[in-house]
């Protein structure tokens, strides 16, 4: 059996995974960069920033989750209207 080549067109899944957890991430991995104790702290501050970035995501989701059932309290309250008003 032959062995494929890597080839540049070629993305594992891991891959995937990496770049949506952090793409800055991701492109230093990808051109070579290894970890050095010399970027620890600005290691750590990339995780404070992905831990706010979280929490805002978060409060974000909660955001939307409360316009959408109050978008759909609005409708069920206009269809009642509606059919209030046909009967």
């Amino acid at each position: 059996m032959e062995e494929r080549k890597q080839s540049k067109l070629w993305v594992k899944a891991s891959e995937i995974k990496e770049f949506v957890f952090c793409p800055l991430s991701w492109w230093y991995k990808s051109k070579g960069y290894k970890y050095e104790e010399e970027f620890e702290e600005l290691l750590e501050q990339g995780a404070e920033e992905h831990l706010k970035l979280g929490k805002q995501l978060d409060a974000l989701k909660e955001e939307q989750v409360t316009k959408i059932f109050l978008l759909i309290a609005l409708l069920a309250i206009l269809a009642a209207i509606i059919l209030f008003l046909l009967l």
